[in-house]
């Protein structure tokens, strides 16, 4: 008896062993250990000072410096031109590419992100909240009854974001989705990891970078990836800091029982 072979329509069919595109931060160690692919969905979580912003600019000044096309939503007012023109500067690249080929809107209210995600989801090649959480918190606090309202809005942003997901992975485009987090108190000396919040959110994310203080030191660590370790399987921080360029890597770390051991890279 001869099996019919079912037909795939245009467009459904992938080739999975095709080499992917890593979207990069302009630093070739921290790219190394992130491996953001592009096409995946991306959630950058962490405390506020942690440099969320800087590394989302970086990704989209590469994104840029690669001929990609950007839309960036600024919802913390965290983008300022003369740090952008700065990391330009370093990165001697023009600021003029950014202004061509860079959307930079700041919207209060996530009404207003559902109705221009439609468009950029179909346009650009980087789309960048930053950041959902602040988006949802401020429409929260208009409502008289905030546990409810939070909870409605985590779902509606939970559906605008699906879409805009689905609308990106049709073109091989990448959203990347900050996240600030307010960490609890640690006692002591000890390491910690944070608790991302908006969990339903963080399920639509494949990738997750948590960016984390300790002691006047920043360190980043895996929270969540596809094809590499999570901190929960390895252990490994990567200490970095923030320049005039974007970040920069530091050194790595690894965590055994709240003790940190540094890796010396011999080159």
């Amino acid at each position: 008896m001869l099996i019919e072979e079912i037909p795939i329509e245009y467009g459904n069919e992938i080739d999975v062993f095709k080499e992917k595109d890593i979207l990069s931060t302009g630093d070739e160690r921290l790219d190394e250990f992130l491996s953001l692919q592009r096409g995946i969905p991306i959630m950058i979580a962490g405390p506020a000072y942690t440099g969320k912003t800087t590394l989302a600019i970086s990704l989209s000044l590469e994104t840029l410096l690669k001929g990609g096309r950007v839309f960036y939503v600024d919802s913390e007012y965290g983008v300022i031109g003369s740090r952008v023109a700065q990391m330009c500067n370093v990165r001697r690249m023009s600021l003029d590419l950014v202004k061509r080929r860079m959307r930079i809107l700041r919207i209060n209210e996530l009404n207003e992100l559902s109705k221009y995600l439609k468009y950029a989801c179909a346009e650009y090649d980087l789309v960048v909240i930053d950041s959902i959480s602040r988006l949802i918190l401020k429409s929260s606090r208009a409502s008289t009854n905030n546990l409810e309202s939070l909870e409605r809005l985590i779902a509606k942003a939970y559906g605008i974001l699906c879409e805009c997901v689905a609308t990106l992975a049709e073109r091989n485009r990448t959203l990347v989705v900050v996240n600030e987090i307010i960490p609890k108190a640690e006692s002591g000396e000890a390491f910690y990891t944070l608790k991302v919040s908006l969990a339903r959110l963080a399920v639509l994310t494949k990738i997750i970078v948590c960016m984390i203080m300790k002691e006047g030191k920043r360190f980043l660590y895996l929270e969540r990836h596809p094809f590499k370790a999570s901190v929960y399987e390895e252990p490994v921080f990567i200490e970095y800091r923030i320049t005039g360029k974007g970040l920069e890597y530091v050194g790595k770390a690894y965590v055994k029982k709240g003790v940190v051991r540094y890796h010396v890279d011999i080159y």
